[in-house]
Protein backbone atom coordinates (compact mmCIF):
# COMPACT_ATOMS: atom_id res chain seq x y z
CA UNK A 1 0.00 0.00 0.00
CA UNK A 2 1.48 3.29 -1.09
CA UNK A 3 0.67 6.48 0.87
CA UNK A 4 0.44 9.60 -1.17
CA UNK A 5 2.26 12.59 0.25
CA UNK A 6 -0.01 15.63 0.37
CA UNK A 7 1.59 18.71 -1.08
CA UNK A 8 1.13 21.84 1.13
CA UNK A 9 1.09 25.28 -0.42
CA UNK A 10 3.45 27.97 0.87
CA UNK A 11 1.78 30.08 3.58
CA UNK A 12 2.99 33.35 2.09
CA UNK A 13 -0.28 34.78 0.69
CA UNK A 14 1.18 35.94 -2.61
CA UNK A 15 3.14 32.76 -3.25
CA UNK A 16 1.61 29.83 -5.18
CA UNK A 17 4.56 27.45 -4.83
CA UNK A 18 4.50 24.26 -2.82
CA UNK A 19 6.14 24.27 0.58
CA UNK A 20 9.35 22.34 0.97
CA UNK A 21 9.26 19.16 3.11
CA UNK A 22 9.03 19.72 6.88
CA UNK A 23 8.34 23.43 6.34
CA UNK A 24 5.40 25.77 5.82
CA UNK A 25 7.15 27.84 3.18
CA UNK A 26 8.69 27.23 -0.16
CA UNK A 27 11.81 29.21 0.76
CA UNK A 28 13.37 31.22 3.56
CA UNK A 29 12.53 34.44 1.73
CA UNK A 30 8.79 33.69 1.88
CA UNK A 31 9.00 32.95 5.61
CA UNK A 32 10.81 36.22 6.31
CA UNK A 33 8.37 38.13 4.10
CA UNK A 34 5.34 36.74 5.96
CA UNK A 35 6.98 37.47 9.33
CA UNK A 36 7.56 41.10 8.31
CA UNK A 37 3.94 41.41 7.16
CA UNK A 38 2.65 40.09 10.49
CA UNK A 39 4.94 42.46 12.42
CA UNK A 40 3.76 45.45 10.39
CA UNK A 41 0.08 44.56 10.75
CA UNK A 42 -0.06 43.31 14.34
CA UNK A 43 2.95 44.17 16.45
CA UNK A 44 3.79 47.71 15.29
CA UNK A 45 0.26 49.12 15.91
CA UNK A 46 0.34 47.65 19.42
CA UNK A 47 3.77 49.16 20.03
CA UNK A 48 2.58 52.54 18.75
CA UNK A 49 -0.47 52.39 21.00
CA UNK A 50 1.67 51.41 23.99
CA UNK A 51 4.12 54.22 23.19
CA UNK A 52 1.30 56.77 23.02
CA UNK A 53 0.03 55.56 26.40
CA UNK A 54 3.51 55.94 27.89
CA UNK A 55 3.85 59.44 26.44
CA UNK A 56 0.48 60.43 27.88
CA UNK A 57 1.40 59.01 31.29
CA UNK A 58 4.73 60.85 31.20
CA UNK A 59 2.94 64.11 30.40
CA UNK A 60 0.46 63.57 33.24
CA UNK A 61 3.29 62.73 35.64
CA UNK A 62 5.23 65.81 34.55
CA UNK A 63 2.17 68.02 35.05
CA UNK A 64 1.59 66.53 38.51
CA UNK A 65 5.21 67.15 39.47
CA UNK A 66 4.98 70.74 38.25
CA UNK A 67 1.78 71.26 40.24
CA UNK A 68 3.45 69.82 43.33
CA UNK A 69 6.42 72.15 42.84
CA UNK A 70 4.06 75.13 42.55
CA UNK A 71 2.23 74.02 45.71
CA UNK A 72 5.55 73.63 47.51
CA UNK A 73 6.59 77.13 46.47
CA UNK A 74 3.21 78.47 47.57
CA UNK A 75 3.44 76.87 51.01
CA UNK A 76 7.07 77.91 51.32
CA UNK A 77 6.01 81.52 50.78
CA UNK A 78 3.23 81.10 53.34
CA UNK A 79 5.73 79.53 55.76
CA UNK A 80 8.05 82.51 55.32
CA UNK A 81 5.13 84.82 56.13
CA UNK A 82 4.27 82.76 59.22
CA UNK A 83 7.90 82.77 60.34
CA UNK A 84 7.95 86.56 59.96
CA UNK A 85 4.73 86.87 61.95
CA UNK A 86 6.17 84.56 64.59
CA UNK A 87 9.26 86.74 64.90
CA UNK A 88 7.06 89.81 65.33
CA UNK A 89 4.95 87.93 67.88
CA UNK A 90 7.99 86.87 69.90
CA UNK A 91 9.27 90.46 69.89
CA UNK A 92 5.85 91.65 71.00
CA UNK A 93 5.83 89.14 73.84
CA UNK A 94 9.24 90.28 75.03
CA UNK A 95 8.12 93.91 74.94
CA UNK A 96 4.94 93.12 76.87
CA UNK A 97 6.91 91.21 79.52
CA UNK A 98 8.89 94.35 80.27
CA UNK A 99 5.74 96.33 81.08
CA UNK A 100 5.10 96.65 84.81
CA UNK A 101 1.54 96.16 86.00
CA UNK A 102 0.34 97.78 89.23
CA UNK A 103 -2.82 97.02 91.12
CA UNK A 104 -4.85 100.15 91.80
CA UNK A 105 -5.76 100.60 95.47
CA UNK A 106 -8.72 102.48 96.82
CA UNK A 107 -11.43 99.89 97.18
CA UNK A 108 -14.08 98.75 94.76
CA UNK A 109 -16.29 101.15 92.85
CA UNK A 110 -19.99 100.91 92.22
CA UNK A 111 -19.28 99.50 88.78
CA UNK A 112 -17.13 96.71 90.27
CA UNK A 113 -19.78 95.88 92.86
CA UNK A 114 -22.38 95.71 90.15
CA UNK A 115 -20.20 93.44 87.97
CA UNK A 116 -19.56 90.96 90.80
CA UNK A 117 -23.28 90.45 91.21
CA UNK A 118 -23.91 89.95 87.49
CA UNK A 119 -24.26 86.62 85.68
CA UNK A 120 -22.20 85.55 82.67
CA UNK A 121 -22.29 82.44 80.51
CA UNK A 122 -19.53 79.84 80.22
CA UNK A 123 -17.86 80.01 76.82
CA UNK A 124 -17.51 76.21 76.69
CA UNK A 125 -20.71 74.70 78.10
CA UNK A 126 -22.94 77.80 78.01
CA UNK A 127 -24.43 77.59 81.50
CA UNK A 128 -25.03 80.84 83.45
CA UNK A 129 -22.49 81.52 86.20
CA UNK A 130 -22.06 84.08 88.98
CA UNK A 131 -19.26 86.46 88.15
CA UNK A 132 -17.28 85.61 91.31
CA UNK A 133 -16.93 81.90 90.47
CA UNK A 134 -17.01 82.10 86.68
CA UNK A 135 -13.24 82.16 86.09
CA UNK A 136 -12.59 78.95 88.04
CA UNK A 137 -15.47 77.15 86.33
CA UNK A 138 -14.40 78.30 82.86
CA UNK A 139 -10.83 77.09 83.40
CA UNK A 140 -11.96 73.63 84.55
CA UNK A 141 -14.59 73.38 81.83
CA UNK A 142 -12.08 74.40 79.18
CA UNK A 143 -9.55 71.82 80.42
CA UNK A 144 -12.19 69.06 80.23
CA UNK A 145 -13.11 70.04 76.69
CA UNK A 146 -9.45 70.26 75.64
CA UNK A 147 -8.76 66.73 76.88
CA UNK A 148 -11.37 65.34 74.46
CA UNK A 149 -9.87 67.09 71.42
CA UNK A 150 -6.67 65.98 69.73
CA UNK A 151 -4.34 68.55 68.17
CA UNK A 152 -1.55 66.45 66.68
CA UNK A 153 0.64 66.26 63.61
CA UNK A 154 3.20 63.85 62.23
CA UNK A 155 5.70 66.65 61.75
CA UNK A 156 7.50 68.89 64.20
CA UNK A 157 7.72 72.64 63.62
CA UNK A 158 10.67 74.84 64.49
CA UNK A 159 8.71 77.59 66.23
CA UNK A 160 7.90 78.03 69.91
CA UNK A 161 4.16 78.59 69.61
CA UNK A 162 3.11 74.95 69.85
CA UNK A 163 3.72 72.43 72.63
CA UNK A 164 5.62 69.99 70.35
CA UNK A 165 5.41 67.16 72.91
CA UNK A 166 6.34 63.92 71.09
CA UNK A 167 4.22 60.82 71.71
CA UNK A 168 6.45 57.80 70.90
CA UNK A 169 3.45 55.44 70.76
CA UNK A 170 1.37 57.46 68.30
CA UNK A 171 4.47 59.04 66.71
CA UNK A 172 2.82 62.45 66.71
CA UNK A 173 3.60 65.94 67.99
CA UNK A 174 1.20 67.95 70.13
CA UNK A 175 -0.02 71.09 68.34
CA UNK A 176 -1.77 72.87 71.19
CA UNK A 177 -0.52 76.34 72.04
CA UNK A 178 2.48 75.87 74.30
CA UNK A 179 1.22 78.20 77.01
CA UNK A 180 -2.27 76.67 76.93
CA UNK A 181 -1.42 72.95 76.83
CA UNK A 182 -2.63 71.71 80.20
CA UNK A 183 -1.73 68.11 79.34
CA UNK A 184 2.03 68.45 78.72
CA UNK A 185 2.95 71.78 80.32
CA UNK A 186 1.71 71.09 83.86
CA UNK A 187 5.12 71.60 85.43
CA UNK A 188 5.43 75.14 84.09
CA UNK A 189 3.71 78.08 85.69
CA UNK A 190 1.23 79.52 83.22
CA UNK A 191 1.69 83.20 82.49
CA UNK A 192 -1.79 84.55 81.69
CA UNK A 193 -0.31 87.70 80.18
CA UNK A 194 1.50 85.59 77.58
CA UNK A 195 -1.71 83.68 76.84
CA UNK A 196 -3.59 86.88 76.15
CA UNK A 197 -0.80 88.06 73.86
CA UNK A 198 -1.04 84.84 71.81
CA UNK A 199 -4.82 85.12 71.56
Amino acid sequence: MVLENKVQQCLEPQCLNAAIPNSKYCSQECGVKLAKTRINRLLIPKLNKYESILIKQEEETYNKIENIKQEQQKYKSLLDIVEGDLKSLEDNIQNKKQISYHKVDGGSTDVEEESTDSVIFCFTCGIPLPFKTSIRHMEKCFMKAECTISYVSNYSSSNLIFCEYYDPIQRTYCKRLKYMCYEHQKSEKVNHIVIYIYI
